[in-house]
């Protein structure tokens, strides 16, 4: 059997969480002898743990504790979103 490795690029859409699977159409292996056409690639997701982010269905969650002073005067932090980092007030 021959192994032949190659890098694909497709979509990941928002939402898909562990364990679904996701279907590259006509990427996967040739059918039949003689250059068959290419069969389905089926790729199932496996997540990564973010080390300050929980997810719950789809929505992240971040715990933050702020002080009393700083809710009232509407003081701006940062927190770590699945991009990088944002401030909020």
């Amino acid at each position: 059997m021959l192994l032949i490795r190659r890098k694909l690029q497709f979509h990941i859409p928002a939402g898909v969480g562990e364990g679904m699977q996701l279907t590259v159409s006509g990427k996967g292996n040739t059918l039949g002898r003689h250059g068959g056409i290419n069969c389905d690639l089926l790729v199932v997701i496996q997540e990564e743990k973010h080390p300050e982010l929980e997810r719950d269905g789809n929505d992240p969650i971040y715990n933050l504790n702020i002080s009393i002073p700083d809710a009232i005067l509407s003081n701006t932090t940062e927190i770590p979103t699945a991009e990088g980092r944002a401030k909020i007030k």
